[in-house]
């Protein structure tokens, strides 16, 4: 529910039927909260999403408030729905649909999307990681050359069962390049 500061919910009849409206998708594994104005200056509005579930922006409004509202969920990540089903790139787990709810398959869709993007986001951690460590066993004389073949990073996540220790991921640094292994989590 969106609410300014001390206001009261807007009933839905008070909504016309001829506005346009705003559904916000949260499409990760934790709560999201909006906090967004209509304009420049006006109080801020709350919007609570639980996890895989979306709600609608409530309050009529025009089209320069609308597109003041989508301007600030762009700016932390809210994605259109169009935007889902392709290939995502640093994808918080926010989209958002015009007059049309988001279906289940795309919420779906759109936390796959999330999940992968943090996966991504985790290869190129440890894939710098490697990199860094791979710097420390050059030869201080000559910086060019390596003192070894290969420097690698191993992800470890323990299990709940037994607390033993399973590889996530694996990265290499070799003498002629990197090669990186994603092992599923």
């Amino acid at each position: 529910m969106c609410l300014n500061v001390g206001e009261e919910p807007i009933p839905q009849e008070t909504q016309t039927e001829n506005t346009v409206k705003l559904f916000i998708a949260n499409c990760t594994r934790s709560r999201f909260i909006f906090h967004a104005s209509i304009e420049k200056g006006s109080k801020a509005r709350r919007l609570d999403i639980a996890s895989g579930h979306q709600e609608i922006f409530p309050g009529d409004l025009n089209q320069e408030q609308l597109a003041y509202v989508v301007t600030q969920l762009e700016r932390y990540g809210g994605r259109k729905r169009a935007d889902i089903r392709g290939k995502l790139e640093k994808f918080t787990g926010i989209a958002y649909s015009l007059d049309k709810p988001l279906s289940e398959d795309e919420i779906i869709a759109g936390n796959e999307a999330q999940l992968d993007a943090a996966q991504n986001r985790s290869v190129a951690q440890a894939t710098n990681s490697a990199l860094a460590a791979e710097r420390a066993f050059r030869d201080p004389k000559t910086p060019k050359k390596r003192s070894v073949k290969t420097v690698g990073v191993e992800v470890l996540k323990k299990t709940d069962a037994r607390g033993d220790e399973v590889p996530m991921m694996n990265i290499e640094i070799t003498e002629n390049g990197s090669r990186n292994e994603r092992l599923p989590v």
